[in-house]
């Protein structure tokens, strides 16, 4: 029975291995037109890549290589859209730039690059806000200083009580309060 079945095993043999090479051969052609066509959308519509790497995503579900392909592409989608955004980015309007950010992390949730770009962007924030406050505090000794030597005390103790309120620590507005 074994002798009989040897030319069918060898048979179902170099069948599978040529199977396993057409398959291999699609495989490429298939992802080689995908990085194409998904660069192109990266230079064309970023929007529309985002969408056509959830497609792929869904409809390659298990495929390792979609997978990483399409990981890659949402790298290079998220650096393109932060690199449009520079002058935003570069701008105090933290709103528009959390929207921005929240936008981001629809396409990758957990982005490096879009982690280290809130780290940044809030990083500045408090730089910004440390910066005014430092103004409210010398245009208000600036004014509390006017005001004493008007001698409009109650309006005197009003702006050191302010300043106060912001930095406790403020050894003119304390002197004030005692004159």
């Amino acid at each position: 029975p074994r002798s009989t079945l040897f030319p069918y095993t060898t048979l179902f043999r170099s069948s599978r291995k040529l199977y396993k090479k057409q398959i291999e051969k699609l495989q490429k052609e298939f992802e080689e037109k995908q990085i194409k066509r998904l660069s192109e959308l990266l230079d064309e519509d970023v929007d529309k890549l985002v969408g056509e790497l959830f497609l792929l995503e869904r409809n390659n579900a298990g495929n390792k290589s979609v997978l990483e392909m399409t990981q890659k592409y949402r790298v290079k989608a998220i650096k393109k859209k932060i690199r449009d955004k520079e002058d935003l980015l570069d701008s105090n309007k933290y709103d528009a730039i959390k929207n921005f950010i929240d936008r981001l992390k629809k396409i990758d949730e957990s982005s490096r690059d879009i982690k280290e770009l809130e780290e940044r962007i809030q990083g500045r924030k408090i730089e910004n806000q440390i910066e005014e406050k430092n103004e409210f505090i010398y245009k208000g000794s600036d004014y509390l200083s006017t005001l004493m030597k008007l001698k409009k005390y109650d309006k005197a103790i009003k702006v050191a009580n302010e300043i106060l309120s912001t930095d406790k620590n403020d050894n003119e507005a304390k002197k004030t309060l005692k004159k």
